[in-house]
C-alpha cells in the first residue's frame, strides 16, 4: 500500500532545542490528510475490527507483541488492530504500526530555500532537519506535552507512525523551494510518499500487500 501527505511550514534542525513545537505543527498538518485517507481507503476502512476473535487469544499466540500496542481494547469479542493509544490523555491512531506488523519507507521530494543539491546551510543539514519531520511523523511521546501547541491537538490524533523504528528506508530528493524572495529560510515543502510494508503477515494485514 501506497499514499501520499504533504507538508507546507517551517522545518528547523533537531540539536540542542528539541523543536517540540514544530513537531506539534508537523503533526496537525498531516492529521486531516490521514483522517480522509481512513475515511476513504477502503482496506484501512476493512482492517480494524476482527469480528469473534479473542484479543486474550491473541496475545497468547504472539508472546513478541505487547498489549499496549493494540491501544484499549473497547470491543468485547473483537480484536481492534487499530484501536487509540492513549499517551497523557491523547488518543494516537497510527497507521504504521506494530499491532498490524507494519514497517514503511519513505521516498521524499524536499523542497526548501537554497541552491539545489546543496544539503550543507545555514538552516542546518539534513539529516537533522529529518530528525525533525521523522518525530512530527510519529506518535508524541511524553516528552512532547510541556508546550502549548500540545493542548490544542486534535484528539483522537491520527498520525503516520506508532514510533521511527518503524521506517527501515528513505530515499531523499532535494531541490529549491521558489517562495516569496521574504520567506521564512526555514520554510519547506515535502511531499512524503510513504510505501507500507507487511513485515509478518496475517489475515488482518493481508490486504496491505498489494501497492
Amino acid at each position: 500500500m501506497k499514499f501520499t501527505v504533504t507538508y507546507d511550514g517551517p522545518l528547523p534542525a533537531c540539536g540542542r532545542n528539541t523543536r517540540t513545537a514544530e513537531k506539534w505543527d508537523i503533526r496537525k498538518k498531516l492529521h486531516p490528510q490521514l483522517v480522509q485517507l481512513w475515511a476513504e481507503n477502503p482496506i484501512l476502512k476493512g482492517i480494524q475490527y476482527r469480528p469473534n476473535y479473542s484479543f486474550d487469544a491473541y496475545l497468547k499466540n504472539r508472546p513478541d507483541i505487547k498489549p499496549e500496542n493494540f491501544g484499549e481494547q473497547a470491543y468485547i469479542g473483537k480484536l481492534d488492530y487499530c484501536g487509540p493509544i492513549t499517551v497523557q490523555k491523547l488518543q494516537c491512531i497510527p497507521l504504521v504500526r506494530q499491532s498490524l506488523d507494519l514497517a514503511c519507507s519513505l521516498n521524499i521530494l524536499f523542497l526548501r530555500k537554497g541552491e539545489p543539491g546543496n544539503v550543507i546551510s545555514e538552516s542546518g543539514d539534513i539529516d537533522n532537519r529529518l530528525k525533525t519531520l521523522f518525530d512530527g511523523l510519529k506518535m508524541p511521546s511524553r516528552d512532547d506535552f510541556g508546550v502549548q501547541e500540545a493542548q490544542t491537538s486534535p484528539n483522537p490524533l491520527y498520525t503516520v507512525l506508532q514510533s521511527d523504528a518503524l521506517i527501515n528506508d528513505v530515499a531523499i530528493r532535494t531541490d529549491r523551494l521558489l517562495a516569496k524572495p521574504d520567506a521564512d529560510p526555514l520554510e519547506v515543502r515535502l511531499i512524503i510518499e510513504v510505501h507500507v510494508k507487511v513485515m509478518r503477515m496475517h489475515d488482518a494485514n493481508a490486504a496491505l500487500l498489494g501497492d
